[in-house]
């Protein structure tokens, strides 16, 4: 049951997968594993599933890291096994020595049954650790805990008590406190210094007061003059409002900015006659040093030539260096090639040598080939494998395993009549599955599939077994040679260049309706437009639907080049002569062969009558080609005698 396996490159497979889905995915699994092992335990493993066996608790990441495959996956499956039985699905102990394949197949299929998706590869569980095991036995768990009766209960938080928040004081209101503070400080000390207007203010409302009892009294002032003059003295001092500076002012901004300004200018004049003379000094130094550059160049040319012509000869020996060591290479690996062919063939002469002197069990005898090419031509790749000597002939005893390096990619088992086929390999199939018992162990897989590498097939009957190896290998086939796509897509260009070029004489020698030239140069650009289309579908490589339909679309729509060159002969000649019908006879014919030369190229990869169809074009292709010329030479000279004609008749 143990599968040998590569955990360098599992790891590495982890971590790029870890790292697509997020910093925190590789530790998911451990997780995962942790919430398994609680479920586990509340479902009493130890006593239930592991004692039976003799088998020691898991520990916290038991299924999180690679340890043992072997013994990894054997655990797997009997928890697996377990935990079905745990919710209620009938499921038979499996044990150590089962095909793994048909124990995980039968694991997802109970887990599909529980309704649980599964969008991975069955290949991923045969490592016996990851986080596809860790899913797999979670998923278990949890419906035997459903088939258990047992629910989680609501968690008890502890009761709490508030705590008393601290009502910090902004910064801002501390400072527009202070702030009114200063303000109101700096408003008391200012009343001492100013004169109290409320007292000046309640003076002079007495004083109306008295001056409304003597309205019939003339008003007359008593203040003296020198006084008041000595008042305004003495208060004058402190009427002065003074500024206070503000780093936020702009006009303070402008005076430094017309300081510094004074400043660059100043320290500009000093220093601009020291970088004068920098610049000075430093073109003179350029100039010797072109000087000299020139002077060296001059002195060196004939050791640059030297050193020139040295490195071509030496390019000239690495080039026949590296043909000779190309040749040398090449020997090399077909010797190579040749001692690994002759060891496989030592190794299978000892193999059956000593199958045939072991008394144990009969050796059965398969043959096959042991290369099998594939290209683009094949829809389908046919693995040979027959046995010549079956004893019993009966499909009940007989059991039949494919392998691609070491990895079984099918199996059928003819007692239960069972099939086991890898998903990479979906499209597996015996060549003939009635013919089995007559020794046809022949495997068919799409070519999509059918990956290059080393297969074998092992056939087992009772207790006699054969096994047999061949290398499935990659062959440059296709539908047609870059030669022949060139050629006919180039004649395809030639046939629409030659009726455009014989449309444009016409036009330019003959008078023609405008209906009729708009008719003929539609048929043409639709002609040349397909046909374009075709050539674009046909070219790329490929035995496909997209190449047979851009080949239809060069062959079939030539036939518009028929009736398109009937109607021009129809412009230059009143009546058709034997010349130009046997030129359009001609290129119906050229038609005709090219299209018996498509339909059997079609239906073959590679096609067998390339020729047929080349040979098709190419007729049509000459039959334009002659039609320019006699359009050309005869359009001259009825032209001549129609002009000849007219000449006399002016005579006349």
């Amino acid at each position: 049951m143990a599968e040998e396996s590569a955990p360098g490159r599992r790891g590495e497979r982890s971590e790029e997968a870890a790292a697509e889905r997020g910093p925190g995915a590789a530790f998911h699994m451990f997780v995962l594993m942790e919430d398994l092992l609680d479920k586990l335990k509340l479902l009493s493993y130890e006593e239930e599933a592991l004692r039976p066996h003799n088998m020691r608790p898991l520990s916290r990441h038991y299924f999180a890291l690679p340890t043992n495959p072997g013994e990894q996956f054997f655990m797997f499956c009997t928890l697996a096994a377990w935990l079905i039985s745990k919710a209620g699905r009938p499921f038979e102990q499996p044990q150590e020595y089962d095909d793994p394949n048909a124990v995980i197949s039968s694991v997802l299929s109970e887990l599909r049954s529980f309704g649980r998706p599964v969008d991975f590869p069955p290949s991923k569980l045969k490592t016996g650790c990851g986080e596809q095991v860790c899913y797999v036995l979670d998923c278990l768990a949890e419906e035997a805990l459903k088939n258990t009766g047992f629910s989680w209960k609501r968690p008890a938080y502890p009761t709490e008590e508030p705590e008393e928040e601290e009502i910090t004081e902004d910064d801002a209101e501390l400072t527009l406190s202070k702030l009114e503070e200063d303000v109101a400080e700096e408003e008391s000390d200012n009343e001492e210094d100013y004169i109290d207007l409320n007292v000046l203010k309640a003076q002079t409302y007495r004083s109306n007061m008295n001056n409304t009892a003597k309205q019939e009294e003339i008003l007359q002032s008593t203040t003296d003059a020198a006084e008041w003059n000595l008042e305004v003295e003495r208060v004058l001092p402190q009427l002065k409002v003074t500024v206070r500076t503000d780093n936020k002012d702009w006009r303070i901004h402008v005076d430094q900015m017309h300081q510094h300004k004074d400043g660059i200018d100043s320290s500009l004049k000093e220093t601009r006659g020291y970088l004068d003379k920098l610049h000075n000094e430093i073109s003179r130094t350029l100039e010797k040093i072109n000087s000299r550059e020139k002077y060296i160049n001059n002195q060196l040319e004939h050791l640059v030539q030297e050193y020139r012509s040295a490195q071509a000869l030496l390019s000239e020996a690495k080039e026949k260096y590296q043909e000779g060591s190309g040749g040398v290479t090449e020997r090399i690996r077909v010797l190579s090639e040749i001692t690994e062919a002759l060891e496989k063939v030592k190794q299978e002469t000892e193999e059956k040598g000593s199958s045939m002197t072991d008394g144990g069990s009969a050796q059965l005898s398969l043959y096959g080939t042991s290369v099998v090419e594939k290209n683009d031509c094949n829809k389908t790749v046919v693995l040979p494998c027959y046995v010549t000597d079956l004893k019993q002939n009966n499909e009940n005893v007989m059991s039949v395993t494919w392998k691609r390096q070491g990895v079984t990619i099918f199996f059928y088992h003819g007692g239960n009549k069972n099939f086991n086929i890898d998903p990479s390999f979906s499209s597996a199939r015996f060549l003939s599955k009635a013919e089995l018992i007559k020794g046809v162990a022949s495997l068919v897989i799409d070519s999509a599939q059918a990956t290059v590498g080393n297969y074998s097939c092992k056939v087992t009957e009772s207790n006699s077994e054969g096994e047999i190896k061949m290398e499935l290998k990659s062959s440059s086939g296709s539908w047609f040679l870059l030669m022949e796509r060139v050629g006919i897509v180039s004649l395809m260009c030639l046939l629409v260049i030659l009726c455009v070029a014989q449309l444009c004489v016409i036009g330019l020698k003959y008078e023609i309706e405008s209906q009729r030239l708009v008719y003929m140069i539609v048929a043409l650009v639709i002609f040349a437009v397909v046909a374009g289309v075709g050539a674009a579908l046909f070219f790329p490589d490929g035995y496909t639907v997209r190449n047979q339909a851009g080949l239809g679309l060069i062959v079939i729509p030539a036939v518009i080049l028929v009736p398109l060159q009937y109607f021009m002969f129809g412009i230059v000649f009143d009546s058709l002569l034997r010349a130009t019908l046997a030129l359009i006879g001609l290129k119906l014919l050229g038609f005709i062969i090219a299209v018996v030369g498509f339909a059997l190229c079609v239906s073959a990869c590679p096609p067998l009558h390339v020729s047929v169809l080349i040979a098709g074009l190419a007729i049509m292709a000459f039959a334009s080609l002659c039609s320019l010329v006699y359009v050309f030479f005869m359009g001259s000279s009825n032209t001549s005698l129609l002009s000849t004609s007219v000449d006399i008749n002016l005579c006349n």
